[in-house]
């Protein structure tokens, strides 16, 4: 797959467990990550962005010049 990386730093996963729709209340939750990529919703990915400082276009900052 064509991926765009972006500046960001480390999050601790932790943090967002309970916060996720792709985590929340699945105690094996990185089982599905062992068959190759894992499709995620635009909440989840702005939480996890979010977490990691990251400013993707569409991100209400990267208009501002961030």
């Amino acid at each position: 797959r064509d991926v765009d990386w972006l500046p960001a730093h480390p999050a601790p996963i932790a943090n967002l467990l309970e916060q996720l729709e792709l985590t929340r209340g699945r105690r094996n939750w990185g089982y599905r990550f062992r068959f190759g990529l894992v499709e995620i919703g635009a909440a989840d990915f702005r939480a996890i962005a979010g977490a990691m400082g990251a400013v993707w276009p569409g991100h209400p900052a990267h208009g501002a010049g961030a």
